[in-house]
């Protein structure tokens, strides 16, 4: 072999291996790092964008995958309404204040809730009307809750799937001492949900189940009476209201009248 072949063949091995680590290199930065910051093989198809070469279609599946990614990031909640809360308790409920029992031993009562505007993991809810409502065998901090939901009859199927595990607790939030303290749930209903709202008073009926009444109760500016910070995420910052008139007869429930507490609060939420 003359000098010259010698010369090509060592260039030629040189070559192989230059070429073999390289796409070693591409290999080991493709299954490590994110896929925002891939590298494109030099030999694969590419087309130059603003002055780079990106190979296209793997730019097509990354902006799919970080879509995905950003879509599965931003999913959640928001929630903006008004909801009325009256209870078994007389006014002012102990468990407002952390008190473990209700003024009877036991406490039953829950949140009729009108829906203004929101969003659900992508399903819009603004104007659902729900309510639910539950027993506890001492009060609402004690646990061991029996509750239901009953969604007034036209919020979709889409909307209730997206409500339902929400106000169960499930979603995180403001609801999810919800879910720690209601421990079974009955099959949710469906019950036309009438409100009726004026400054003084506030009449929801739920079918034939029930009624619940709020009247807000106001200082000596007429401005209404709140409290601030009380036991419960939702109770943050609340009006006082007077529940007498309210009634519950679900039938797999506790028959319930109010003692004089409610709640009127206007909501704005997510998680």
């Amino acid at each position: 072999m003359d000098s010259r072949a010698a010369v090509f063949l060592v260039a030629w091995a040189v070559m192989t291996v230059a070429t073999m680590s390289t796409a070693a290199v591409i290999i080991f930065i493709e299954k490590t790092l994110p896929g925002g910051h891939r590298v494109a093989p030099p030999w694969l198809g590419k087309r130059p964008v603003a002055g780079k070469e990106v190979d296209m279609a793997r730019k097509r599946a990354v902006s799919r995958w970080t879509t995905s990614e950003h879509k599965e990031a931003v999913m959640g909640w928001h929630i903006v309404g008004t909801y009325y809360a009256p209870c078994s308790c007389k006014v002012g409920c102990p468990c407002m204040l952390g008190e473990s029992e209700g003024d009877q031993v036991w406490c039953s009562g829950g949140q009729w809730v009108h829906i203004g505007s929101g969003n659900v993991d992508g399903v819009e809810v603004g104007g659902a009307k729900l309510a639910w409502v539950a027993d506890w065998p001492k009060g609402f901090l004690g646990g061991e809750g029996l509750g239901r939901i009953y969604f007034d009859s036209s919020v979709s199927d889409a909307q209730r799937a997206a409500l339902e595990p929400l106000f169960k607790g499930q979603r995180g939030g403001v609801y999810e001492v919800v879910g720690q303290l209601v421990k079974q749930w009955l099959p949710t209903q469906e019950a036309p949900i009438d409100i009726q709202s004026g400054p003084d008073e506030t009449r929801i009926t739920v079918g034939t189940i029930g009624v619940a009444i709020a009247k807000p109760l106001r200082g000596a500016t007429g401005e209404s009476t709140r409290l601030l910070h009380g036991a419960a995420a939702f109770r943050d910052n609340i009006g006082l209201a007077n529940g007498k008139g309210t009634s519950w007869r679900d039938p797999d429930m506790r028959q319930w009248e109010s003692l004089g507490h409610a709640e009127i609060t206007e909501f704005d939420w997510s998680a």
